[in-house]
């Protein structure tokens, strides 16, 4: 992951430079995903999923971030680190697919990610285009 030099704006001598940084990340998942289909006069069709499993993050975990204030002549950079990544963590969801003709139109998850220091909540949908 590459993260871009970052400069604010605005805020006078208080403004910052944040130094462009990489970072190494892989992670692996383990899980079970359970779904069944619903079919009403055999057209419309509604998959529902239930999902959960355990997430395994292997790199940088912390990813600190170098800055300083670039308004100010001869400013030492200082370093600053946020909330670190969670190396494990459990996750769970649940997911529903429609379809017409067993061909898949809209889906709409829901995700929780369940770890030491960091809870996410994850909802995402889907479009499905044929042509």
């Amino acid at each position: 992951m590459t993260r871009g030099e970052i400069v604010e704006s605005g805020a006078g001598d208080l403004s910052l430079t944040a130094e462009g940084a990489n970072f190494s990340m892989l992670t692996a998942d383990l899980g079970l995903s359970l779904s069944t289909l619903y079919t009403l006069g055999g057209e419309f069709g509604l998959e529902a999923e239930i999902r959960g499993g355990w997430r395994r993050e292997f790199g940088d975990l912390e990813r600190p971030i170098r800055a300083r204030f670039h308004a100010v002549p001869g400013a030492v950079a200082f370093t600053t680190r946020g909330v670190a990544a969670d190396a494990n963590d459990f996750h769970v969801g649940t997911g529903y697919v429609m379809s017409v003709s067993k061909v898949p139109l809209v889906g709409l998850n829901y995700d929780v990610f369940i770890g030491d220091t960091v809870t996410r909540h994850v909802l995402s949908a889907q479009l499905y285009l044929r042509w």
